[in-house]
């Protein structure tokens, strides 16, 4: 192929950014050899150019070529900073080359640029669930167990951002799985509980409340979470017990108290109605 064919008009093109973008396309095409000589031309003529050791890394990591991938996006970082996609990439780089501490310091340092980064909370989970696996088939259960909660914790952090983005059914099963890595933390239940409650799946928000109460009776912000969705279902009664019992750990509990004031105002008016 013919350096012409890629170029507008069979123009030698000299600006690096233009030859970065022309390598972009082919690199999309999947023509690799392609786009890492124009990214190689980018950086002949531009040698700090962070986009080009960043791009000439990826087709590295694409390659199998680990360890020339980490290089070249720790450069990039070095000559054009940290950017959400430059950590993440460079955390999927130690992930596949076994370096599971370095993969989750790069994988924070993503998270902590872009706290919306779906895919980072998501294959920092997926690679602390397999370093647990690993630690399980080594006979390690304790440190099988606390890797199982740390992908849990990305897992919930994951459930946050879809929430922010809306993205309602996936932020449920994000929160499902992350129980199922950590079934007896009940701020996971809890959380779960609120979001099936916020959807107005009541009976599954009931149980998922109840399952945080059970594992956290001390907890005021479970009790109340629980009365108000008793009270949804219109069992007032149950639903004041909750909010009384959230009262009682913590007596400046506002929502608990603002909840159970409006459900014994709702009571009053129902008995001054019946009377007339």
């Amino acid at each position: 192929m013919s350096a012409s064919s890629d170029r507008p008009n069979g123009q030698t093109q000299s600006n690096p950014a233009d030859l970065i973008e022309s390598g972009r396309a082919l690199h999309r095409q999947g023509r690799l050899d392609d786009a890492e000589r124009l990214y190689t031309e980018a950086l002949a003529r531009d040698a700090e150019s962070a986009e080009a050791h960043d791009l000439l890394a990826v087709i590295a990591g694409e390659r199998g070529k680990l360890g020339e991938a980490i290089a070249g996006f720790k450069r990039a970082v070095s000559l054009g900073g940290l950017t959400p996609e430059r950590c993440y990439n460079l955390a999927e780089a130690h992930r596949l080359s076994g370096d599971f501490r370095s993969a989750l310091a790069a994988y924070n340092q993503a998270l902590a640029l872009d706290a919306g980064f779906f895919d980072a909370y998501r294959d920092c989970a997926d690679a602390a669930k397999d370093e647990a696996a690993k630690a399980e088939a080594a006979g390690d259960s304790t440190s099988s167990r606390q890797l199982r909660k740390l992908a849990a914790h990305y897992l919930k952090g994951l459930g946050l951002a879809l929430f922010r983005a809306e993205r309602l059914s996936d932020t449920i099963a994000a929160y499902e799985e992350a129980i199922s890595l950590d079934p007896e933390n009940a701020e996971l239940h809890q959380i779960l509980g609120v979001e099936l409650d916020n959807q107005r799946r009541l009976p599954e928000a009931e149980a998922a409340l109840r399952r945080a109460v059970a594992l956290d009776p001390g907890s005021p912000a479970c009790r109340n979470n629980l009365g108000v969705v008793l009270a949804r279902q219109d069992r007032r009664e149950e639903a004041a017990a909750e909010f009384r019992r959230a009262l009682e750990i913590d007596p400046d509990f506002e929502d608990a108290r603002t909840n159970l004031q409006g459900l014994e105002a709702r009571a009053d008016t129902a008995a001054q109605e019946g009377r007339a």
